[in-house]
């Protein structure tokens, strides 16, 4: 066997392998400039309204005004932004799989915040910690 035929080989299997690889997975493209804007109505009936920073399965965070402020999903009713709207949260419920998906896609981190990106917003915030949803006022 030749190096041409051998390499020729290689070449071919790799290409069979690329074209029946399955497609990676689509995530929408982060918009760094802004998150959408909406409100957190809290359990205790407070509402806060302010750009939707990040979400996870377990927090939300926001900016509030000029401050930063992160809760916990366990004391949140209703989660209503522009382009993003559930009340499937709060205590013993769980957010669905799709639900969280399309709340990162709209938020301004969709991958989650950064430790050096968090530190950032603090700073320009002149905050020490984010603040607690659960303890600001609306």
């Amino acid at each position: 066997m030749t190096k041409r035929t051998l390499a020729s080989m290689i070449f071919m299997t790799s290409l069979s392998a690329c074209l029946t690889s399955p497609p990676p997975l689509t995530v929408a493209k982060a918009d760094p400039q802004r998150g959408t804007f909406g409100s957190v109505y809290m359990i205790d009936g407070r509402q806060h309204y302010g750009e939707l920073l990040a979400l996870d399965d377990s927090t939300v965070a926001m900016q509030l005004r000029n401050r930063i402020a992160i809760g916990s999903l366990s004391r949140i009713q209703t989660i209503l932004f522009d382009d993003f709207a559930t009340n499937d949260v709060g205590p013993e419920r769980h957010m669905a799989p799709g639900t969280l998906r399309k709340g990162r896609q709209v938020s301004r981190f969709p991958y989650g915040i950064t430790a050096p990106a968090m530190a950032r917003l603090l700073d320009l915030s002149k905050q020490s910690a984010p603040d607690r949803l659960e303890g600001t006022t609306p």
